[in-house]
């Protein structure tokens, strides 16, 4: 296993995982040092990268440089003597699924008030009646902030600044356009709408769509 076959106290922080994908387990280790953070599944090296960083009392927070942006936020639960966080692990071919990614610390003290998730919605923007169609992401960070886009940049990139109350988000867009989200009846997850524009379609007088999208990224269990 990755464990077995490397010295992790070279690292300042290890995460470790299992994941079973296509009926093949996997040993998921993430692997941070000085802010940097990589990590591997079985014999795949460095398949994810990004930052992260360390808040008193509160726990860590990890900004994945993947497809979509995501940024997590772990939790320290005082019973286990432990930081969590989940995280959708996508191998391509492989398959994807969601993990829990944990990291003993008994020595941590929780004496914050807990913090919020930090949300990431999806959807698929469809045009002419769904022959179009394009796998978008709401990826937010931190700070307040959000940014709509596809991976392979059909759409036009939609930012702005987000809040939350409850189980309510809020988006302030750039331009102005003010969206709130509500419940979905089907997955009973918050969800909002917004339109969108796809440059591609200009000339045929359809680039804009209304997108629905979806809460995805919960990182509580």
């Amino acid at each position: 296993s990755a464990t077995a076959q490397e010295d992790l106290s070279t690292y300042d922080i290890v995460f470790t995982g299992n994941i079973t994908l296509l009926d093949e387990p996997y040993e998921v280790v993430l692997k941070g040092k000085d802010g940097a953070f990589r990590v591997d599944a079985n014999s795949l090296k460095n398949i994810m990268d990004g930052t992260y960083t360390f808040t008193e009392n509160q726990g860590y927070t990890f900004v994945f440089q993947d497809s979509f942006g995501t940024n997590v936020r772990s939790q320290y639960n005082t019973s286990e003597k432990e930081h969590s966080f989940l995280y959708t692990l996508d191998l391509g071919s492989r398959g994807a699924g969601t993990l829990r990614l944990s990291r003993p610390d008994p020595d941590f003290t929780a004496s914050a008030e807990p913090w919020n998730d930090i949300p990431a919605f999806a959807g698929t923007p469809t045009w002419f009646g769904g022959v179009l169609s394009a796998p978008a992401i709401c990826s937010c960070d931190a700070e307040g902030n959000f940014k709509i886009f596809c991976t392979g940049g059909e759409i036009n990139v939609i930012s702005g600044t987000y809040t939350v109350d409850g189980n309510t988000y809020t988006l302030t867009t750039e331009d102005g356009r003010v969206v709130t989200s509500a419940i979905d009846d089907e997955t009973g997850l918050p969800s909002f709408t917004i339109t969108v524009h796809r440059p591609a379609l200009e000339a045929y007088g359809a680039a804009d769509t209304d997108a629905k999208f979806t809460l995805t990224v919960l990182t509580v269990e």
